[in-house]
């Protein structure tokens, strides 16, 4: 068992070596708009889901709505989240990405993109729904493809 124990810490190590690599190559372009992790964060869930609600944004972090407010008005501060109230229910603000995010997010990919031309497509497949699986994801394949 000690082969699998010492495997699972050699995977915990580079996971951290890579969430390290990421966080230096971000910073190249984050320079000019400095972010958390956290507001990292909810860029990417906005961008995925195109617009969001606090709620929803505060559900898939697994903070409170409190929390989400903090850092989505932080991002709004800087110019990089815009809301507007939704079309189908007033009551609700809608969160989208402002274009100044769009361009400030595909300049930022653009500088880890590189960390994972050390896979060929197949690998790197593989290493998508792997990470999923332990992510715990239920549409492996969605995501990935």
């Amino acid at each position: 068992m000690g082969g699998r124990n010492n495997i699972i810490k050699n995977i915990f190590e580079n996971l951290y070596i890579i969430r390290q690599r990421i966080a230096s190559d971000m910073h190249l372009p984050l320079n000019e708009i400095p972010l958390t992790y956290s507001q990292w964060q909810v860029l990417n869930h906005v961008a995925k889901n195109k617009s969001i609600s606090i709620k929803d944004l505060a559900g898939l972090l697994d903070i409170t709505s409190s929390a989400a407010t903090q850092i989505v008005d932080g991002l709004v501060n800087k110019g990089l989240l815009t809301r507007k109230r939704s079309i189908k229910d007033r009551r609700v603000l809608e969160i989208t990405l402002s274009k100044k995010s769009v361009i400030h997010m595909k300049r930022s990919m653009s500088k880890i993109f590189p960390i994972f031309d050390v896979l060929d497509d197949r690998e790197l497949d593989q290493y998508c729904n792997m990470t999923a699986r332990l992510a715990g994801k239920d549409s492996i394949v969605d995501d990935c493809s």
